[in-house]
């Protein structure tokens, strides 16, 4: 398991990111597009971090999401 100050870095580093997105919009200026790997590790962190943690998941999957890549092959 990654140590807590692992887990502290990888949460800080969304929750800029998020916080950054929304500062840009609000100034209507032009956002700065996430950078890939931050924003699949964001996907993975809600799906298996906090989905799970929430109780709103067994592991079992029971349904589809779909994602569509608009910056990658």
């Amino acid at each position: 398991a990654p140590s807590p100050l692992a887990m502290w870095a990888r949460r800080q580093a969304h929750e800029t990111t998020v916080h950054r997105v929304d500062a840009q919009q609000a100034a209507g200026v032009t956002v700065v597009p996430v950078h890939p790997d931050l924003a699949a590790d964001g996907i993975e962190e809600l799906l298996f971090g906090f989905y799970r943690r929430a109780g709103r998941s067994d592991g079992e999957p029971d349904g589809r999401i779909g994602l569509e890549a608009t910056d990658r092959p």
